[in-house]
């Protein structure tokens, strides 16, 4: 798990932005697989965002936004490339949103604009990533992981990447 923490930081960092989005809506997926492998995918997604990221993401006051959006913003976003989720049937209450570079020092993240909820990506990407090592430290969780281990890029200049 902590290989695509890496990588989605990795690509932040580099300012791969729709790879680094892909990466971090993959995430609460594979993480609430790994807590719930027998639920579907909205249920496993849904039931992580709640506990893992639901107050980590909005400013102090705000309203948290529903599972059930980022959820949306997730399908439309890896099966058609959208930010708008008006027709996700998964939709409650954002109609769209919209992703910004990091400004040269401004903070731009988790305000409405023109009926889209903007956040800026390299924060977003960030707090997931924070998200998924809280939960990859919980007492049991890591141990899930390695009990059945996750796809790998192997470097085959270091060996070891067949299983016998």
């Amino acid at each position: 798990m902590q290989h695509l923490i890496d990588d989605l930081r990795a690509c932040a960092s580099a300012g791969i932005w729709h790879a680094a989005l892909a990466l971090a809506l993959s995430v609460p997926d594979i993480c609430g697989g790994y807590d719930a492998p027998n639920a579907g995918s909205r249920a496993r997604f849904v039931n992580w965002w709640n506990r893992h990221m639901a107050q980590k993401l909005v400013p102090t006051g705000a309203r948290p936004l529903d599972a059930r959006d980022i959820y949306a913003l997730r399908c439309a976003m890896l099966h058609e490339g959208k930010g708008n989720i008006e027709r996700q049937r998964a939709r409650v209450a954002v109609a769209e949103f919209a992703f910004i570079r990091p400004p040269d020092g401004l903070v731009m993240h988790y305000n409405t604009f023109n009926n889209q909820l903007v956040l800026q990506v390299d924060l977003f990407c960030e707090q997931i990533c924070r998200g998924a090592e809280e939960w990859l430290a919980i007492p049991g969780n890591a141990r899930k992981v390695e009990a059945e281990p996750m796809m790998q890029v192997f470097d085959m200049r270091k060996g070891g990447f067949f299983r016998f």
